[in-house]
């Protein structure tokens, strides 16, 4: 992991959020990127930096989660049963 910094914001129901990156910006992140844990805002993580392939947009990759996290992870339901 190249990166270690805080969660600035996470929204479970959506699978996004947002970290404070080391450069001073914030930095987009997505539930599918999370190798290890789950993220709720202000938990610590790890990670590595990638670009969108969609939007051309720095994003976090390969996410740790340090402890745990705090988030409550996939809302369950909401699929077509």
């Amino acid at each position: 992991m190249a990166h270690q910094s805080t969660v600035k914001f996470f929204n479970d129901e959506k699978g996004f959020g947002f970290i404070n990156h080391v450069d001073g910006e914030s930095l987009f992140m997505h539930r599918n990127e999370v190798v290890e844990g789950m993220p709720g805002d202000g938990d610590t993580v790890m990670y590595d930096t990638g670009v969108d392939d969609r939007s051309g947009k720095p994003k976090a990759q390969n996410i740790v989660v340090v402890g745990g996290g705090t988030g409550k992870g996939r809302p369950a339901g909401g699929g077509k049963g």
